[in-house]
């Protein structure tokens, strides 16, 4: 079931981010949030499902974009990146805990 949200979820990012410009996904239209964008938002969706199962279920040493000074970087980096990039990368960061689930519960 969670992985079927997950893919549901992913799904939805990248249908909704069809048709949207190189510059649209890098802009910050909210004075109250300078870090968000589309880019933003795809990344830190991305490096938060990377956390939830490579952290925090199997205890993986941390190679997040994240730092104690800068704890939002995945959003501020973002934008260096192409947005079909970002959700390539999405995509790709569900397949390693499907593997892991069906390695451990056949």
């Amino acid at each position: 079931m969670l992985n079927t949200f997950l893919d549901y979820a992913r799904g939805t990012v990248r249908a909704k981010c069809e048709g949207i410009s190189a510059a649209d996904a890098r802009r910050t239209p909210l004075k109250t949030s300078p870090l968000m964008s589309i880019s933003g938002l795809v990344n830190h969706l991305r490096w938060v499902e990377w956390s939830w199962f490579h952290l925090d279920l199997l205890g993986e040493p941390d190679i997040g974009p994240w730092t104690a000074e800068d704890p939002d970087r995945e959003m501020r980096i973002a934008v260096e990146y192409p947005l079909a990039q970002l959700l390539d990368e999405y995509g790709r960061t569900g397949r390693s805990p499907r593997r892991w689930i069906w390695t451990r519960w056949r």
